[in-house]
């Protein structure tokens, strides 16, 4: 998923990869701001989790003024 932050002029991007989330603040010109990856499936979660964390960052980025692309 990718969300769009134009005040600030950042991106964000989202991914869910079977249980490995993905989660990137991306600056204009495509640099990295912030970035992680977590896998689920190798922290022994029951993979449900992964699915609710990502609906989770989505809105928490939402929340902080981006919209989805």
């Amino acid at each position: 998923m990718k969300l769009i932050n134009a005040e600030e002029n950042l991106t964000a991007e989202v991914t869910l990869n079977g249980q490995l989330l993905t989660v990137r603040t991306l600056l204009a010109d495509g640099g990295e701001l912030t970035g992680w990856n977590y896998d689920y499936a190798a922290e022994g979660f029951d993979p449900e989790y992964a699915a609710e964390a990502y609906a989770y960052e989505i809105t928490r980025y939402e929340r902080a003024g981006y919209a989805k692309v």
